[in-house]
């Protein structure tokens, strides 16, 4: 158990118990998680990280919950919640060619891509839409999962066990690479290039109308369900299956696009794992390929979290 006593003495943000999760997720479905942890800066969250395996309690980072499908009884854990304390944006080194621009683990996305343009600096943009956090964008692959630049993520600053480490190979940190272990990312450098403030606002803003045309806006949603097979997308592989726009309860696959997990009102967490299974089953039987999770999953029994991973 938490000592709640002993956290304050070395926690400065806040702290809620028995917080519901659907309240942090995009999905906006979700019970408890026993502790939810808010730091305010990165000594706050390099201090909670460690009281937490010292008590031996199992702990997840939320940033902006794009991808996170907790089970209806909750997560028997705490949530550290990256936002919006641990998600400052700050230059680290300007010339009149190029510079770095460094962003804790917690900032979205879309403010580093808002951040890097208004200082006229070209690399990020191809991120403007997608919903994330840095954190997230170092786990899930960064240049080839989001298709940055080559060298354009740097390094990433990581805490491993009770060390700060920075990495220069930071692609190699990501769970698409079994390379996460117990790592926790606190933030990331990027290597940008100087360019038109103008062209990369008019880039920006196709690539907002283009996203938006594929997410519904007014629905709740997970982002992707399925990480793309080799050389196979997963939308295509979901279409295929004639599973486009496929229901369970209230939880559904988009008509917009093949590889979104909608919650048209009331879906439970149940629902959206049983899509998940009908989808991959559907899948499996049309073209012979096991489509990989790329939600991540939380509070669910060991068994149901192997079916579909």
């Amino acid at each position: 158990m938490v000592s709640l006593f002993d956290i304050r003495r070395r926690f400065k943000g806040t702290i809620k118990l028995g917080e519901p999760l659907a309240n942090y997720a995009s999905l906006g479905i979700g019970g408890p998680a026993d502790y939810l942890f808010a730091p305010s800066s990165r000594e706050d969250c390099v201090n909670v990280v460690t009281h937490l395996r010292e008590s031996a309690i199992p702990f997840l980072f939320v940033g902006r919950g794009s991808n996170l499908l907790v089970s209806d009884p909750g997560y028997r854990g705490a949530m550290i919640m990256l936002e919006p304390g641990f998600s400052g944006l700050r230059l680290e080194r300007t010339t009149a060619d190029e510079a770095l621009v460094h962003a804790a683990a917690g900032a979205r996305l879309a403010r580093l891509v808002d951040f890097c343009i208004e200082h006229a600096l070209q690399g990020v943009e191809t991120l403007a839409g997608i919903p994330g956090t840095v954190g997230g964008l170092v786990i899930a692959g960064g240049p080839r999962a989001i298709r940055l630049p080559d060298g354009c993520l740097a390094q990433a600053e990581l805490l491993r066990d009770a060390e700060v480490i920075v990495t220069k190979d930071p692609e190699k940190f990501s769970y698409r690479r079994s390379g996460v272990g117990r790592d926790v990312v606190l933030g990331a450098t990027f290597h940008c290039v100087r360019g038109n403030r103008e062209r990369l606002m008019r880039l920006r803003r196709q690539l907002l109308i283009r996203r938006n045309m594929e997410r519904p806006l007014n629905v709740a949603n997970a982002g992707f369900m399925f990480r793309d097979a080799e050389r196979k997308e997963a939308a295509g592989l979901v279409r295929e299956a004639g599973m486009q726009g496929f229901r369970q309860g209230a939880a559904a696959v988009s008509e917009r696009h093949a590889n979104m997990l909608l919650n048209l009102g009331n879906a439970t967490a149940a629902d959206a794992l049983n899509l998940i299974r009908w989808v991959q089953r559907a899948v499996r039987e049309k073209s012979g390929i096991q489509l990989a999770l790329a939600i991540r999953l939380a509070g669910f029994e060991e068994e149901p979290m192997r079916e579909v991973a």
